[in-house]
């Protein structure tokens, strides 16, 4: 019996089913989340430590399963220091109107062990996962099916329905911060200075400045 697979590879690999099952995977734990918080069924505490490690480990997994090439989303060598300068410069931007806008200071009470176990979770967990999946996978296969400006705008409406259970604000805020790290991936095509730096950038705002 003849391989339909090998007769028709869109079957094994269509762009629009790939689209949808990588969007459908972190939108599900999203709602979910978000449904059990609503419901009082898990704390929000809970689902603030618990969703970033779900997304991470499921964006590795659909990598590994699907054996999709690393370069493929943006994660090579090539690209990646202007990527870091795009988006550091973009986070120094943002943390300068935070700052002057929300009279931010510096947090004295935290220390240096804490401050570094800290940065290597919003690193390697939540900065990992959420660009894997949304400037890594969804981006990718977007890009594919209607180019660079479709996968751009589309990927920053995940990203922002990402943080939707921090309030509106947080849902705005996350659309302008993706669509600026949308144009640092469609200009670079790397994602290695956007999970470096997104994760400096949660560090800041979440711990080092009050």
């Amino acid at each position: 019996m003849p391989n339909l697979i090998e007769i028709n590879p869109k079957i094994k690999h269509s762009p629009i089913l790939e689209t949808i099952v990588s969007i459908c995977i972190p939108g599900t734990i999203i709602i979910l989340s978000i449904l059990f918080l609503k419901l009082t069924i898990v704390s929000p505490i809970y689902v603030d430590y618990f969703l970033p490690i779900v997304i991470a480990l499921s964006a590795i997994s659909y990598l590994y399963f699907k054996k999709i090439p690393l370069a493929s989303i943006g994660i090579r060598r090539k690209g990646s220091n202007q990527s870091l300068l795009y988006s550091i410069i973009l986070i120094i931007i943002f943390l300068i109107y935070g700052i002057f806008s929300y009279h931010l200071k510096l947090n004295l009470e935290n220390t240096a062990l804490k401050v570094f176990l800290k940065g290597l979770y919003y690193i390697f967990v939540i900065a990992l996962g959420e660009e894997i999946w949304v400037r890594g996978i969804v981006f990718n296969f977007l890009e594919k099916l209607k180019g660079g400006n479709f996968a751009l705008i589309i990927s920053s409406l995940i990203f922002s329905a990402f943080h939707m259970r921090h309030g509106m604000d947080a849902i705005f805020f996350a659309l302008i911060f993706g669509l600026c790290f949308g144009f640092v991936r469609l200009k670079t095509k790397n994602i290695l200075g956007l999970i470096l730096s997104h994760g400096i950038f949660i560090l800041a705002v979440t711990d080092l400045l009050i």
